[in-house]
């Protein structure tokens, strides 16, 4: 079943949707204006347009954001509603003010946040920048394809990706998987942590309270970790082309070797390991933060 709803767009023009009436909140984004840039990766210069939306919150419910090709940005926000913008980029001006913000929930609650392509389809060279300003969720998953994804101060537990592009997080208290393939991972202020690239680094820095394992995996770049006092973890760490450095206080050393090293904090509850092939493999102590 399908419900005609109206909307006012960003040129001031009233706009005709029909969207299906179960789990749909927000089909929007009709006629946007244009910008001389929108963050996009690896884009020909082609036509732009700027798109804005809003929702309803639901407290604690999880958030899915999908972008085949653009950077997200997941931002904590005050208030009792969702704001959504878009930066398009299409390969034709009608394609560009014709693609549209969609935001739709679940039957629990979950809102799910993309972008619709003329046709149902993303042309080559097309994509979305987008920006989600959320007061809170549960789990945060985010994917894009060529972007940068970062996310701060959102979510208990998450799963961010990108092709191409860094990825940054932020006080995230739950589990985390955090990954890429060309380009950095950087985590700060987490309890626990599963990061992974192929071409960049990886530093996490992790919360005072750490409360489960932390792997970290690259192939071209160096693995950084730093670990606070009350840190109680096997730490598995190794490298082929570079060198193995344990410098945090209170490891105690099983293993020690220029490329492999294994250190142990506290009762070494956890099992983790940091490893990669050309770079080196840090850990360090967490420095406290000025009050």
């Amino acid at each position: 079943m399908r419900k005609t709803i109206s909307v006012l767009c960003a040129a001031g023009r009233l706009c005709v949707v029909s969207a299906p009436v179960v789990g749909v909140v927000g089909v929007l984004g009709a006629m946007g204006s244009s910008l001389s840039g929108c963050g996009l990766v690896g884009m020909d210069p082609t036509f732009k347009a700027a798109k804005d939306a809003s929702v309803p919150q639901e407290k604690a419910k999880a958030l899915y954001v999908d972008s085949e090709n653009g950077s997200i940005e997941i931002v904590q926000a005050e208030g009792d509603k969702v704001t959504i913008h878009a930066d398009i980029q299409g390969k034709t001006q009608d394609r560009a003010d014709k693609a549209a913000i969609v935001a739709t929930r679940d039957t629990d609650g979950a809102l799910h946040v993309s972008v619709k392509w003329p046709d149902g389809k993303r042309q080559n060279n097309e994509g979305a920048a987008l920006v989600v300003k959320i007061p809170d969720a549960s789990d945060v998953h985010v994917h894009t394809t060529n972007g940068n994804v970062t996310c701060k101060n959102i979510g208990v537990k998450g799963d961010l990706s990108t092709d191409n592009g860094s990825v940054k997080v932020w006080a995230m208290p739950g589990e985390l998987k955090a990954s890429t393939i060309n380009g950095n991972v950087e985590l700060v202020d987490v309890p626990s942590a599963h990061a992974s690239t192929v071409n960049g680094s990886v530093n996490v820095t992790l919360s005072d309270a750490p409360s489960g394992p932390v792997t970290c995996e690259t192939t071209n770049g160096s693995v950084t970790l730093f670990v606070p006092a009350a840190f109680n973890q096997t730490l598995d760490c190794q490298t082929t082309n570079g060198a193995v450095k344990c410098e945090a206080p209170g490891a105690k050393t099983t293993q020690a070797g220029k490329t492999h090293v294994v250190c142990v904090f506290g009762a070494g509850e956890h099992k983790g390991s940091l490893e990669t092939t050309n770079g080196s493999v840090y850990v360090k102590a967490k420095v406290a933060e000025k009050k």
